[in-house]
């Protein structure tokens, strides 16, 4: 992006209403996915759960283990890993902070992870989600890049 595409200057009284129309669009579609994307992880469906990302997908999760390029590592990792696991996850977020540039949108997320045990029981996780989606044919979007984590505990926490 270059500086004449940013919009008005710093200190403008004028907000650039198309960047905010974008960011906006952006912000919708992605809880459009991720809400789409927490049904499709309870029911545990991968073909629903790729139909979300585009082919050259990157995913990265907590563990060193959790990553995969591409739909076909990523169709091994949620059958091999995250189906087997004996609960499914249940993301509730915070407001994304969401940006666009052209076709493509990033974000971050403050999330809770709850996880719904086989069990019947229920576990809370503080967890983090970011990633790039892109507007594609047909007006969707599609997550590029994939990253939920849980943070560090702090050394002032303990």
């Amino acid at each position: 992006m270059t500086l004449s595409e940013e919009g008005p200057a710093r200190g403008s009284a004028q907000p650039d209403q198309s960047r905010t129309a974008e960011v906006t669009t952006a912000t919708q579609a992605l809880e459009d996915i991720l809400q789409e994307f927490t049904r499709c992880l309870r029911i545990r469906s991968t073909d629903e759960v790729l139909r979300l990302f585009a082919d050259d997908v990157i995913w990265f999760g907590s563990a060193a283990h959790e990553h995969a390029r591409g739909l076909a590592q990523l169709r091994r990792f949620l059958a091999d890993d995250v189906f087997k696991r004996p609960y499914t996850v249940e993301w509730v977020w915070e407001p994304p902070l969401v940006a666009v540039s052209g076709q493509v949108a990033w974000f971050v997320a403050p999330t809770i992870a709850v996880l719904h045990h086989d069990d019947g029981n229920q576990t809370r996780l503080v967890y983090r989600m970011s990633g790039v989606i892109e507007h594609v044919a047909n007006g969707r979007w599609v997550i590029k890049l994939f990253n939920g984590a849980e943070p560090a505990r702090s050394a002032d926490a303990e």
